[in-house]
């Protein structure tokens, strides 16, 4: 199992990649993913991005964090953000609104991310966790 600290590095890494990218350089960005991007979408890209700076300044935050309701509550938000992002980009890939590489760059990502912070969520634990 990986420890909560790693799994927040990774997060740290991820997030702040991805803000810096939507929100400088949303076309490429985007592109990647095999997706066109209009004016709108720029606009929703940036957007995007300082959401991604957000989680880096949280993860930096609470990366030293014991175990506790505040640990289990950060964990269980990335492990709900990140999983319905997976699925939603399978879904969108199966629609054609996004390229095979959705799938290689920012699914795979996702469920990563989800199974590292999956032990830390606590969702299955006998008693529940107070917050």
């Amino acid at each position: 199992m990986i420890s909560f600290k790693r799994a927040c590095d990774m997060t740290i890494a991820l997030s702040s990649f991805l803000a810096i990218g939507m929100v400088f350089f949303p076309q490429w960005t985007i592109s990647v993913l095999g997706v066109d991007i209009q004016s709108t979408g720029e606009f929703v890209t940036r957007r995007m991005g300082l959401l991604f700076l957000g989680l880096f300044v949280l993860m930096l935050c609470s990366r030293s964090l014991e175990d506790s309701a505040g640990r289990v509550a950060i964990a269980r938000s990335v492990v709900a953000s990140m999983s319905t992002l997976a699925v939603l980009g399978v879904i969108e890939f199966a629609r054609g609104n996004a390229g095979l590489s959705i799938i290689y760059v920012a699914v795979l990502i996702e469920v990563v991310l989800t199974v590292a912070f999956f032990p830390y969520a606590k969702l299955f634990a006998n008693k529940d966790v107070q917050g």
